[in-house]
């Protein structure tokens, strides 16, 4: 399909704020620019655009905090059950090919987005903990999402609450997944063509707005809440899901 100069116009600021909330909390980015970015260009072409973004920016992050990961949740827990998971996923996606259904973006992205929300209403957004099951429940589910629309993160951040991570720890370690599980799916969608040259002509003028994203990322961080961020963050996600879930997009 041919590359329209619209689209990539109508991508720059969308890029932006997702990988602004990538750079301050360490996850967020795909979940907004798929989200809304997916009300412009059909999911199954607006994905293999945004994942060579994806590495690119959490690598950098991952790289720059990499004493903060946590290699030992890593290989213990995330490797395993998100990569089942992804693999599921991209088996399912396969025989779902060019069906892919936007309600179900729509459903994650609008009960993710209420839950948090209402945590963050309530003050309690801290105390939510999941019992070793539901964890790596999630964890598969994350793995699934990840390689449907490389938007594991709600999935994932409820794997990660109630483990006592510190933000940086958070941060780092998110990073760290993201850049490692995007790489798969980089060389999986060379070897099925969902990756094209007219793909990366697309990416490849989106790169532009990263160092941005970078700096304004870093700066939200000190002049704002981490909490106050996150309440706008949901707020428009939930806007941006609902015309998904409804099929109104």
């Amino acid at each position: 399909m041919p590359v329209l100069p619209h689209e990539i116009w109508i991508l720059l600021p969308i890029v932006l704020a997702a990988y602004t909330a990538q750079t301050l909390t360490g996850f967020g980015a795909s979940l907004i620019a798929v989200t809304l970015g997916a009300h412009f260009m059909d999911i199954d072409r607006l994905v293999p655009v945004l994942i060579p973004l994806t590495v690119a920016a959490t690598g950098m992050i991952a790289w720059q905090e990499r004493k903060h990961i946590d290699f030992g949740l890593l290989v213990r827990q995330v490797f395993p059950l998100m990569g089942a998971g992804l693999v599921a996923g991209l088996l399912v996606y396969e025989m779902l090919r060019g069906m892919t259904p936007k309600w179900l973006l729509g459903l994650i992205v609008v009960v993710f987005a209420v839950r948090q929300l209402w945590l963050h209403v309530q003050e309690k957004a801290g105390d939510f903990a999941l019992s070793p099951v539901m964890t790596g429940l999630f964890l598969i589910m994350a793995g699934i999402a990840q390689a449907f629309y490389t938007t594991g993160g709600p999935f994932i951040t409820y794997a990660f609450m109630g483990k006592q991570m510190s933000k940086k720890v958070f941060r780092a370690t998110l990073c760290a997944v993201w850049c490692s599980f995007n790489l798969v799916l980089i060389g999986v969608f060379l070897i099925n063509g969902r990756i094209t040259m007219d793909s990366f002509k697309i990416t490849a003028p989106l790169f532009a707005v990263l160092p941005l994203a970078f700096f304004l990322g870093d700066r939200l961080h000190n002049l704002v809440s981490e909490k106050f961020f996150q309440i706008i963050t949901c707020i428009l996600l939930i806007l941006s899901g609902f015309p998904l879930l409804l099929g109104s997009c």
